[in-house]
């Protein structure tokens, strides 16, 4: 799907057996972005942007694991 300048995009993520309370690091060209938050959201985006989210575990048995999404360009 393509994108048009100044378009609001919103990325949401979904991860399975990560505890109650799981911390997400959004990731933009490799680059640190965004909040602490399931969902990243943006409206400047350049040709060829690359979004990734690294989600760290919080489960009992799986506890500071960390698990990287696909990347999305």
């Amino acid at each position: 799907t393509n994108i048009c300048a100044g378009n609001n995009v919103s990325f949401t993520a979904s991860a399975e057996n990560a505890g109650t309370t799981p911390s997400y690091q959004w990731k933009r060209n490799g680059l640190n972005v965004g909040s602490n938050s399931a969902t990243y959201n943006s409206s400047s985006w350049f040709n060829g942007d690359i979004i990734t989210c690294v989600v760290t575990s919080t489960d009992a048995c799986n506890s500071g694991a960390t698990a990287t999404s696909n990347a999305i360009t």
